[in-house]
């Protein structure tokens, strides 16, 4: 049987190593280049320097994943928890030191039932099957038990309206640890060094509202002034999707809640890779 996975940009069914998707157009190829890895990175929104990848950037400090160019060769690295770098691969071939990094930052995705590179469509053969046998007497709905579940539902519900209803963001700058953000509309952006990058939901429920007047202060520049703010203001932006209108608007498998809830201290620091 055909391994097949859903398409991460109009979520159809395509095999799994098809490149370009034959319902949308869409190319889900892996990047070969530095450049090409940003690419895929900033088009699905991943907010990098938070999940720990530091891409075409030699970063010294503790706990991150990163790829740079020195003199012609590529370094793949890992910087673990306790500051020491293990170095993946160093060499001429820059495709290979790409592929080093887009396998692990895949690897880190799926560990959080994330899947980028759109999510894989099992068989019947391929799903777990439960174990041990079922007794004949328990095939028959217990009507107690559906009430229970009836009424835990919509329990739940009501809860998951409530906390909805009390944690509107309003629009305008804030701030977590060192980082700078925004919301605009319903996307969330984030601060680069020289521009501002779309990330996919409310970065952390603890994130500090500034107010929406900018501050030079903070040492980054005024979203409005930057290229992603001034495509924005353009309306390059479907901020339904949290991405820009030539990347397409259909449902894939990574929700905006998905790298929102990213927690860097579920990746194991300790090891070489």
């Amino acid at each position: 049987m055909v391994s097949k996975k859903h398409c991460p940009f109009c979520n159809q069914l395509v095999e799994q190593n098809e490149q370009v998707c034959p319902h949308c157009g869409e190319e889900n190829r892996a990047p070969k280049t530095i450049e090409e890895l940003l690419a895929y990175c900033e088009k699905r929104g991943m907010p990098l320097h938070r999940m720990r990848f530091f891409i075409g950037e030699n970063y010294k400090k503790a706990r991150a994943f990163g790829i740079y160019e020195d003199g012609g060769r590529y370094i793949v690295y890992k910087n673990k928890a306790n500051g020491e770098r293990a170095t993946r691969y160093s060499g001429p071939d820059e495709a290979h030191a790409v592929r080093e990094l887009f396998l692990k930052l895949l690897d880190e995705c799926h560990k959080r039932d994330i899947y980028p590179d759109g999510r894989p469509e099992y068989g019947t053969s391929d799903k777990p099957q439960p174990t041990g046998l079922v007794s004949k007497n328990k095939s028959r709905a217990n009507p107690v038990l559906v009430s229970v579940i009836v009424l835990s539902l919509l329990l739940v519900g009501v809860l998951t309206f409530t906390f909805l209803v009390g944690h509107w963001y309003s629009s305008g700058y804030y701030k977590l640890n060192n980082s700078y953000y925004i919301h605009k509309g319903s996307s969330w952006f984030y601060a680069g060094e020289t521009d501002w990058h779309i990330t996919r939901g409310v970065p952390s429920e603890n994130v500090e509202y500034l107010g929406k007047e900018y501050d030079p202060g903070w040492g980054i520049v005024e979203f409005e002034q930057s290229e992603t703010g001034k495509d924005y203001q353009a309306g390059k932006y479907n901020t339904y999707s949290g991405s820009r209108d030539s990347y397409g608007s259909s449902s894939s498998d990574y929700s905006s809640s998905d790298y929102g809830s990213w927690d860097s201290g579920d990746t194991d620091w300790s090891s070489d890779w």
